[in-house]
């Protein structure tokens, strides 16, 4: 109860436009929780899990890099 006393005393000090912004910005974090959504763009946990793991592992097999990466090119030996 700590923490709603101190938003209390916050929201009491501030004038009457920003608790009206404050109260706005509570009611979009309750209806986000509901829904289960990240962001205003309405993405589920879940969808964005799913997203972010697609692809992975997709160029395995696919790329390869030469035994000599490291070493210096013909063209530099001379430096």
């Amino acid at each position: 109860m700590v923490h709603v006393q101190h938003l209390l005393q916050t929201l009491e000090s501030l004038p009457a436009e920003l608790q009206q912004e404050v109260v706005d910005f509570a009611d979009f974090l309750a209806q986000r929780r509901a829904t289960g959504t990240l962001s205003s763009s309405g993405v589920s946990k879940d969808k964005l899990a799913e997203q972010r793991r697609q692809g992975v592992g997709e160029l395995q097999g696919k790329i390869w890099m030469s035994d000599d990466f490291n070493e210096s090119l013909e063209d530099f030996k001379d430096y």
